[in-house]
């Protein structure tokens, strides 16, 4: 249906992991336009996103559809459509060293040379999305207001899962 129409797909994290009914989602969730789609021979589709901003639920629809649909209000995120610009207001080295600590704890190595070139915004938003963090920690990170709010949370994040604190 989005591919048919305007090719945008909000996505919203349940509260719960249960599969059974309808879980409850989180108030915040974010939409990205279809950039890749491919059918494949089982019947299913593999897409990628390019995302566009986030948005707050304000009310879910009652719909006959195999998917969930609600409005969206998009004005508390109005500065996610606008041009990256860099995040500072954080202190990079200090997120760096829990990121190198998390890193040696997990036995995984990094490119450090790339982390180091990679912009702020792309830098907290990439390891945002890829760190395994529990689904309410993915959230806190998503519902930050800016990036260096999201920077401080993800090297609180990364340090309680050093030390042993972290909810899994």
């Amino acid at each position: 249906d989005a591919r048919a129409s305007h090719g945008i797909i909000g996505m919203i994290q349940p509260k719960t992991d249960t599969v059974e009914g309808t879980p409850p989602l989180y108030a915040t969730g974010g939409a990205g336009r279809i950039t890749n789609f491919v059918a494949t021979d089982d019947g299913r589709y593999l897409i990628r996103l390019t995302g566009i901003s986030r948005f707050q639920v304000s009310e879910e629809l009652a719909v006959t559809t195999p998917y969930r649909q609600i409005k969206a209000t998009w004005h508390p995120f109005s500065a996610d459509t606008l041009p990256l610009s860099e995040a500072g207001g954080f202190d990079r080295a200090s997120l760096m060293k829990e990121l190198q600590s998390y890193l040696e704890a997990r036995g995984l190595a990094a490119d450090y040379d790339g982390i180091k070139a990679a912009p702020d915004v792309v830098l907290i938003n990439t390891l945002s999305m890829i760190i395994p963090l529990t689904t309410g920690e993915k959230q806190a990170l998503l519902e930050d207001e800016t990036t260096a709010d999201r920077a401080k949370t993800l090297k609180t994040l990364l340090s309680m899962v050093t030390t042993g604190q972290h909810l899994n």
